[in-house]
């Protein structure tokens, strides 16, 4: 017997002029826009009463219980205030990272952050934010992955304040050398049969799985997608079945009736 779920969603819009104001002079690379750089910003514009948030990118599928990673901020040590996971490719070493601005490890991948706002604003992070994306700026004359720059830059001075999430709750799915491992397995059922309920299959499963390429499902809504060769064995997926994958489980949900939902 199915039993549906009511989602409880509530909207909050915001709108501070100032925040608008301060992009708007970001200058950054057309892929990312510099509306990304308001992820630095929350700390200062969230209602004091909101003391963590995840903050997450919109290219993303949950595959397991938000509550999960919420819970990660038990783990927290009394310093840690960002958490994050590194990146699986060489994307920011080779594009972000130079001399004068190192990053940690692979780079920390800004799609999935677990922001402690309450003691960012005890660290003053608005202005030390700030104040250091003007100086990546004028050194590097924009910042070429937004707000990552920004986050990655100061976690490598400070890392006392990083706390590592395990890969799989931000498995980067593009095409870049991987230079990282994070071995997963993701068997669906056929997302032709998916109803409103769907029965995860298989160990290692990912928590969260982020499509970070210039080609997004939303673009492929007139395309028939199908999995050609679907994996039906537990097994470490590839890169390839992976992104396979993803458009599969992304289209079944998007056709799901709304009274699912209700």
């Amino acid at each position: 017997m199915s039993t549906l779920v009511k989602l409880l969603l509530k909207l909050i819009y915001h709108n501070y002029p100032q925040i608008e104001e301060f992009v708007r002079h970001v200058p950054a690379h057309p892929y990312f826009g510099s509306e990304t750089i308001l992820k630095i910003t929350w700390p200062q514009f969230l209602p004091n009463g909101v003391k963590k948030v995840i903050a997450l990118d919109t290219d993303l599928l949950f595959n397991q219980n938000v509550h999960d990673l919420w819970s990660i901020f038990e783990e927290f040590d009394d310093h840690q205030m960002i958490g994050g996971a590194f990146e699986l490719t060489d994307n920011l070493q080779r594009d972000m990272a130079t001399p004068e601005y190192p990053i940690l490890e692979t780079g920390i991948n800004s799609g999935v952050l677990l922001l402690h706002l309450e003691r960012m604003r005890k660290f003053n992070w608005s202005t030390a934010s700030v104040e250091l994306t003007k100086e990546i700026i004028s050194s590097k004359k924009g910042l070429r992955y937004s707000d990552q720059d920004v986050y990655n830059t100061f976690l490598h001075n400070n890392r006392h304040f990083f706390y590592e999430l395990p890969c799989k709750w931000n498995v980067v799915i593009n095409f870049a050398k991987l230079i990282r491992d994070c071995p997963l397995s993701w068997v669906i059922s056929d997302a032709a049969k998916t109803n409103c309920m769907t029965k995860p299959v298989g160990t290692n499963l990912p928590g969260l799985l982020h499509i970070c390429t210039g080609n997004k499902p939303e673009q492929q809504l007139n395309k028939t997608f199908k999995n050609p060769n679907p994996v039906k064995v537990v097994r470490i997926f590839s890169m390839q079945e992976l992104h396979y994958t993803f458009f599969e489980v992304y289209f079944a949900f998007r056709n799901l009736s709304m009274q699912c939902f209700q």
